[in-house]
């Protein structure tokens, strides 16, 4: 299929299989306004086979506002109706000319049980971007969000725990985010004062590379607003039965959060990180990741062992 020639019937063919919405040509050209052509393109191709890819896709759909977000709720419970609005276009294209003169909207209109409907708001909708802050998600009308559940994984010690999460940056690319909390005793931690970072994008890669093994060290901080909070991921054994990990997390002036952690919690974090890699690079496949980062492994430059800064261990 010569990519130049790409239809948009070619690319509704491709996002029908996977149960997604086919495309107007009005539709399609906004679309490129979000995301360039050619991965669009790639990524409707490799949907069918990649689950990663489908989500994305999925995500890219509902931010450009054809189909509606997961979380939604309107006040008192009054059901929400999404209409996208589009231009009135002709002809079957080709996907795309790369002209974006045409956009879609989309407005949100609350229809009462009275069957009155308030006037619909003109402003785009677009999803909330998770920050270090976890800001709860705010609709619309004011009321706030409930959560969209996210795939996390927690890992338990005596003294601290840790918990990886995935997460959205401020600027929309899939990341993780890592919190620390303290013991406050048998199986109780201090989830409410714990330490909270997101891993930036160059150093996914590099985490991913040190829970699979490959890096023995990685460090990082200059995290957070006023650049006080850092972690590091250390192996401390590799042995034929599982290698050993040692998780720490820190912030200025406050008690640094320790955690051992096995080769079975390692897989569960690495999964983790490698699903949220895939999200930001749908054109890639799983064997093309893996070989990346083993040459990144090979590369990379060891990180000299620093104690942690301005804190106490735990």
């Amino acid at each position: 299929m010569n990519a130049q020639r790409f239809s948009i019937k070619d690319l509704n063919d491709l996002l029908v299989a996977v149960e997604l919405p086919a495309l107007t040509e009005a539709q399609a050209k906004h679309l490129i306004t979000l995301e360039p052509r050619d991965r669009i393109v790639e990524a409707a191709k490799r949907a069918p086979q990649d689950q990663n890819t489908r989500g994305w896709l999925k995500a890219l759909f509902q931010r450009a506002g054809f189909i509606p977000p997961i979380a939604q709720r309107a006040t008192n419970n009054v059901p929400v109706v999404v209409r996208t609005v589009q231009p009135q276009t002709t002809g079957r294209g080709t996907f795309l000319d790369g002209d974006s003169s045409a956009q879609s909207r989309r407005v949100v209109a609350v229809v009462r049980p009275d069957n009155q409907t308030r006037k619909p708001s003109a402003a785009p909708v677009s999803p909330a971007a998770s920050s270090e802050n976890n800001a709860a998600e705010v609709g619309s009308g004011g009321e706030e969000m409930p959560a969209k559940k996210r795939n996390q994984y927690h890992v338990y010690a005596g003294k601290s725990a840790l918990c990886f999460e995935e997460d959205t940056t401020r600027s929309g690319e899939p990341t993780v985010a890592l919190d620390a909390a303290i013991s406050l005793g048998t199986r109780t931690y201090d989830w409410k004062n714990k330490v909270r970072l997101q891993l930036s994008k160059r150093e996914l890669p590099i985490v991913a590379a040190a829970l699979l093994g490959s890096i023995d060290y990685c460090s990082f901080s200059a995290h957070g607003e006023n650049n006080a909070k850092g972690f590091s991921i250390e192996v401390q054994s590799k042995q034929p039965s599982g290698s050993t990990y040692f998780v720490k997390v820190w912030s200025k002036d406050e008690q640094t959060r320790a955690v051992p952690m096995d080769a079975a919690d390692a897989y569960h974090v690495s999964s983790l990180v490698l699903s949220q890699l895939g999200k930001l690079y749908p054109e890639q496949s799983m064997q093309e990741r893996m070989i990346l980062l083993k040459r990144l492994a090979n590369i990379h430059v060891p990180q000299e062992r620093k104690p942690t800064p301005q804190s106490n261990a735990a």
